[in-house]
């Protein structure tokens, strides 16, 4: 796992903001010509941010938007599940990117007990990491409100 830099494929990054991640989801669109996926933990998942991207790179939006996809998880274990179906749809080769907003908050909101919390926590980072290795595509997360 690597901090902010540069993107990696096959490599976890975390990334301080929402924007950053929304930028690479866009970036990776046009440059792989391939889909994107963003699993929105923290609700925030704004498509006229998908759109000022486009923009401020001279896209066609209609053209990228349609190639970024976005699951929420409102709980650790919705999170979960999408990651493990995600998995599954990788295997096809149709994706270049996953996006995970809130990773670290879901797994300690109040809503899962502490320590299983932090148990799954690292179970599907290391999920995470290995599903981006095996696939070969870009990934980044964020992990609080902040990002």
């Amino acid at each position: 796992m690597t901090d902010e830099g540069d993107l990696v494929r096959g490599r976890l990054v975390r990334v301080s903001s929402y924007h950053r991640l929304m930028d690479l989801a866009v970036r990776s669109v046009v440059e792989t010509e391939k889909k994107a996926v963003i699993v929105d933990g923290l609700s925030r998942l704004d498509p006229y941010l998908a759109v000022r991207v486009c923009k401020m790179y001279g896209l066609d939006e209609r053209e990228v938007l349609d190639s970024i996809k976005g699951a929420r998880g409102f709980t650790a274990y919705q999170i979960c599940e999408l990651l493990d179906r995600l998995d599954r749809e990788f295997a096809g080769g149709d994706y270049s990117y996953l996006g995970v907003t809130g990773f670290d908050q879901r797994f300690s909101d109040g809503e899962i007990r502490g320590e299983e919390g932090r148990w799954l926590r690292v179970r599907y980072m290391r999920k995470m990491e290995d599903m981006v290795e095996r696939h070969r595509i870009y990934s980044v997360y964020t992990e609080g409100i902040h990002g």
